[in-house]
């Protein structure tokens, strides 16, 4: 009984003074809820780059990285007034993205070859939600992707990235 006493005393004491006050700077609640500079890292199907969506004057673009060759590392789009929301690798050349403003804003969906920069897109504006299905079909020339533009269910579509000079 007395063994016991003096445990539980023991015990107490190393509670109370491991309870101790100890300085430690607060964290600023502004970095829990910052927007990264950097994020969505992907890689290419055949391991040579990296893409990212990072920021540009305030609005976030595609950037990729050369893994052979890091001083090649370049930004793929200039949106300066609407931010690129996602993006998904099709095949080794070409990148298919998705841009909007706000959650009410239409559906832009555009795609970006990585050897010439050029970016030509894939449907017309409309207002519409979106979900990427799988990012490669048919050989890297398309991808499948939900559209809901009329109720709550996802229209399943297979959207090729062939590159026209215009959307109907």
């Amino acid at each position: 009984m007395r063994l016991q006493f003096w445990t539980v005393l023991f015990f107490c004491a190393l509670t109370m003074l491991g309870c101790q006050q100890h300085k430690v700077d607060p964290i600023p609640i502004n970095q829990f809820f910052s927007t990264p500079e950097k994020s969505n890292f992907k890689i290419s199907p055949n391991g040579r780059f990296i893409a990212y969506i990072g920021m540009d004057n305030h609005c976030k673009n595609i950037y990729l990285i050369d893994l052979k060759h890091q001083d090649s590392s370049k930004q793929l789009t200039y949106q300066n007034d609407i931010n690129v929301k996602s993006f998904a690798w099709n095949n080794d050349s070409k990148i298919s993205f998705l841009t909007e403003q706000s959650s009410q804003d239409s559906l832009r969906l555009y795609a970006v070859d990585i050897n010439t920069e050029k970016i030509w897109a894939l449907i017309k504006p409309v207002r519409a939600r979106f979900r990427w299905i799988h990012s490669t079909v048919s050989g890297g020339e398309g991808f499948v992707a939900g559209i809901n533009d009329r109720d709550s269910s996802f229209l399943i579509y297979i959207v090729f990235i062939w590159m026209v000079d215009h959307v109907n």
